[in-house]
């Protein structure tokens, strides 16, 4: 979080200093933490994470937005440069404005960090399970991710907001095969605050392997 703050305080001096009035900034960084089951095994543990920064100034009523992928410094000096010449070049518009101050305020929704032992031993659960319960069922590319996601926004009135947002989410591929018939191809998706009540306590995917099934009758 102080990284990300620096560089919004940095994106703000750097943009006042070339004739700014009024400037504010979001930072997003998106983790992703994946366990991916192809064809009844657990092969894979990937991790993925991409920030952006989106910073919008105001200058004589007029405004220039930008978004890059990067906090490092050079690449914000040239963005604050293209910012000022979009400004420039812009529109004037009186209404024009960013949120007045307001309390600092954070929020977390869902997990802050994902339990992977306990997302893969939910894997290890579903595969012993529909074999199972369902031994015509075959699997396709299955997937358990969790998604984090962290918000900074902040503008030169003061404001402050900050949020993380943990969310795990299923994917399930499948079809059956049975004396020469297959059934067609069917998808699951899914997403969870949590995983404190394991991934079978839904009806709809029961519904729906045992549909699979019946095709293959």
């Amino acid at each position: 979080m102080r990284e990300r703050k620096e560089a919004l305080v940095y994106s703000f001096i750097n943009l006042k200093n070339r004739g700014a009035e009024k400037v504010q900034g979001i930072i997003e960084r998106k983790q992703k933490f994946e366990f991916n089951v192809f064809q009844g095994e657990i092969s894979l543990l990937r991790t993925k994470e991409d920030i952006t920064l989106d910073l919008r100034a105001i200058k004589d009523s007029k405004q220039g937005t930008l978004k890059i992928n990067s906090l490092d410094k050079k690449c914000i000096n040239d963005t604050c440069t293209e910012i000022i010449a979009l400004c420039e070049s812009g529109v004037k518009d009186e209404s024009i404005d960013i949120a007045p101050y307001q309390n600092k305020q954070a929020v977390i929704y869902g997990d802050e960090k994902p339990n992977l032992d306990k997302m893969y031993g939910l894997f290890e659960e579903f595969l012993s399970l529909v074999t199972k319960k369902y031994p015509y069922l075959v699997l396709g590319e299955c997937i358990l991710q969790f998604d984090r996601v962290e918000e900074l926004v902040m503008n030169t009135n003061g404001v402050e907001l900050s949020s993380i947002k943990g969310l795990y989410e299923i994917n399930i591929c499948f079809n059956s095969k049975n004396n020469g018939k297959t059934s067609s191809h069917k998808y699951i998706g899914m997403s969870m605050k949590d995983l404190e009540n394991g991934m079978f306590n839904f009806s709809k995917f029961e519904r729906l392997l045992k549909q699979s099934e019946k095709e293959t009758i």
